[in-house]
């Protein structure tokens, strides 16, 4: 497939993929198997348990395991790249504003452009939950499952939830419940590349944890390790990305809080936070600060990078295995589930802060479904609103 179409597509969605990860699965879903066709369901659905097995943002390892399927690697880069960039730019201009005392956003602009995350994610997670949950028991098993991710925080650990939910699966259905591929996941990955991808990011750990342990950024070895560390996306590791930064004095709280409202606000993957924290943490000089905020957005990108390509390559290899397969259908449940319990005690806490909140939510949800409106109008709309409120009330 041209690489340049995939370069434009990738774009085209990190301009307009507000919503954070849980989202992004909705607009991928619609973008890739209903309308583009380039993935057929069930390829989608493995992808996704794919990324959702593995450490660090879920909607990046998407974006490039999709330019990898249908591209190879450079496919898979520049995928990644074009759906990051409209993000990281929004998110190096805030820091650079921010720190040389050139930009103001208030609260309420920040809290009114983030609440449109939520009818998005909302629809996202029903229609998945509509096209993999269709007997009684799968419903009760999602609603099951549902209530015990989010009582027992247990979306933290997807991994364990995806394996317990395909051991249930694999002794539940038969082999005739199962469609067996005639093709594979991905053809011909380059395994060479693959060795090569883990053998780099090897080095890159034992360089930052061993050797560069006297830098004059100590935080990238937190950035880096806290990617193949954290399950759950963006959601789950800004937060915790918080000790490392503010409690010890590499930034304010108030700079800190800034850029993780804006993170949210706008499209594109959560994890460009670190291009924020980067420019924010460094010296004076505007081009350390891109430099750095760039450096800082690869170090939490390296389970992406790293641990994508031999994620995909070992599916492949057992991806035919009738025992391997009965147990999928359950996976795709509890991805829907796991997808479901974040929105719910994730995104909607962290948006929903006040009545002015639930205000800019309610027009957002008229906007979507009553008018159709477009989801970049609506932001903007939205912004200015929020804005000038925030005026009238400052």
């Amino acid at each position: 497939m041209n690489n340049t179409l995939i370069g434009k597509t990738f774009l085209r969605l990190g301009l307009v993929s507000f919503g954070g990860p849980t989202a992004h699965i909705g607009y991928f879903r619609d973008e890739f198997v209903k309308e583009k066709k380039w993935l057929l369901e069930d390829d989608f659905s493995s992808l996704l348990a794919i990324c959702q097995a593995l450490p660090g943002p879920t909607s990046s390892q998407m974006v490039f395991s999709i330019g990898l399927k249908k591209g190879g690697f450079l496919a898979a880069y520049i995928a990644l790249i074009a759906f990051s960039f409209p993000s990281v730019f929004l998110m190096i201009l805030l820091g650079l504003g921010y720190s040389l005392n050139l930009l103001f956003l208030s609260q309420s602009t920040i809290t009114a452009v983030s609440v449109v995350a939520i009818p998005v994610v909302g629809m996202a997670v029903f229609s998945m939950f509509r096209n993999f949950c269709s007997s009684n028991l799968e419903k009760i098993y999602f609603f099951v499952l549902t209530i015990l991710l989010i009582f027992f925080d247990l979306f933290y650990y997807p991994a364990i939830i995806l394996i317990a939910s395909w051991l249930a699966g694999a002794s539940l259905y038969k082999k005739s419940d199962m469609n067996i591929k005639t093709q594979p996941l991905i053809e011909n990955i380059n395994k060479y590349l693959v060795y090569g991808s883990l053998i780099a990011g090897i080095f890159v750990f034992i360089q930052l944890n061993f050797l560069l342990v006297g830098s004059i950024y100590p935080s990238l070895k937190n950035l880096f390790n806290s990617g193949f560390l954290i399950f759950g996306g963006g959601h789950v590791v800004l937060p915790l990305l918080h000790d490392w930064f503010v409690d010890q004095e590499i930034i304010s709280s108030n700079e800190f809080f800034l850029g993780y409202g804006f993170a949210q606000a706008i499209p594109g993957p959560l994890f460009s936070f670190a291009s924020y924290l980067g420019t924010v943490a460094s010296g004076p000089l505007v081009s350390e600060k891109i430099l750095m905020g760039l450096v800082y957005l690869f170090a939490l990108y390296g389970s992406t990078l790293f641990l994508t390509p031999l994620a995909l390559y070992m599916w492949v290899s057992i991806e035919k295995i009738p025992v391997f397969l009965s147990g999928i259908k359950a996976v795709n449940i509890a991805v829907s589930a796991i997808l479901c319990s974040c929105f719910l005690k994730l995104v909607l806490p962290s948006i929903i802060t006040g009545y002015d909140s639930l205000v800019f939510l309610g027009m957002s949800v008229f906007l979507i479904y009553w008018f159709k409106a477009p989801i970049w109008g609506i932001v903007i709309l939205l912004g200015a609103v929020g804005y000038g409120f925030g005026i009238i009330s400052g």
